[in-house]
Order: C-alpha cells, then sequence, then structure tokens
C-alpha cells in the first residue's frame, strides 16, 4: 500500500538526518486525475467535489449573513468586496461562494457575477422553502449531547418514505 501512495504522489519518503526514510504526506494532495486514469464524468465529478470543498466553508458564512439577528432574511444587498471581508476572504472567494449557492439552486442573484467587479452592487436572495426542501439543517445540541437537526422535505426515510422532518 505504502507504494502505491509513494507511486501517486500521496505521501513522499524522505530520508532523515540518519538516513532512515520517514512518510511525510504531500500538501497539497494531487487531484485523482493527475494520478490516475479517470473517464472524463469522473473526472468532472472529482472536479465538482473539489470546489465544493474549497469553498463550502465560505458559502456557510454567506449564508449566516442572511440571518444576522436570528430573523431569516430572504434578500441580501452587497458587493463580492463586502463579502470577502465578510468571509475572510478575497472577492476571487467570494464569487467562488456564491457561484456554489446559486449552483444549488435556493439562491439567486441580480446580476451575473461570472465577470461582476468586485466593487459592483448586487442583490443576492434566498429561497428558504428550497432551501429547507433540500438541505440538512444542525440546529444545536439538545440536553442530551445529540444534534438537533431539520431533514430535508426530499430526504428518504428507511423505508424510501420521505423522512420525518425533525
Amino acid at each position: 500500500m505504502i507504494t502505491l501512495l509513494v507511486a501517486a504522489d500521496v505521501i513522499h519518503e524522505i530520508p532523515d538526518r540518519d538516513g532512515v526514510l520517514r512518510l511525510h504526506p504531500a500538501h497539497p494532495l494531487p487531484a485523482p486525475a493527475d494520478v490516475f486514469p479517470l473517464a472524463e464524468e469522473e473526472a468532472a465529478i472529482q472536479r465538482q467535489l473539489r470546489f465544493e470543498a474549497a469553498y463550502e466553508d465560505a458559502s456557510y458564512k454567506i449564508i449566516d449573513l442572511f440571518h444576522p439577528d436570528g430573523d431569516r432574511q430572504s434578500e441580501l444587498t452587497t458587493s463580492l468586496e463586502r463579502l470577502a471581508r465578510a468571509i475572510d476572504g478575497d472577492p476571487h472567494d467570494a464569487r467562488q461562494a456564491v457561484q456554489l449557492l446559486l449552483n444549488e439552486g435556493d439562491f439567486t442573484a441580480s446580476l451575473d457575477i461570472t465577470d461582476l467587479p468586485p466593487h459592483k452592487v448586487f442583490r443576492l436572495w434566498c429561497d428558504w422553502t428550497q432551501f429547507d426542501a433540500t438541505r440538512i439543517g444542525i440546529h444545536k445540541m439538545t440536553d442530551e449531547g445529540q444534534m438537533e437537526v431539520t431533514l430535508p422535505t426530499d430526504f428518504p426515510g428507511p423505508e424510501g418514505e420521505p423522512a420525518p422532518r425533525k
């Protein structure tokens, strides 16, 4: 297994001061398509997963902006520069995080953000009905130490039927 991981550039064997080979993880890890031959469909899936992993935390921070006082707002007037400050990133990160939200279908924007200048103000809307229907909501820890969650309305239950909402 170690030989495979070394050949895939996932780990490196680097000698220490005494010449003993030590294993060190690669950073950043190579993309699967850089290591193994993938069908184009699988390569596209891998690219999407990497994109989502890179920007999902920033997208959660943007979602949080829609309920600053605990009340859900359906609209946010902002710019990529403002969002960048809110997510502790840059306008590129903000653009990618917004794109991730738009890809889910429960957020819409008043302008095409693809080439939008970072200072340009636009509106971002959240359809909370669709949001709740398609996403798992994590709310708090109960007194018993369990997470309280809201399941999407289309989330299958144990028998393939829609799961209860809470």
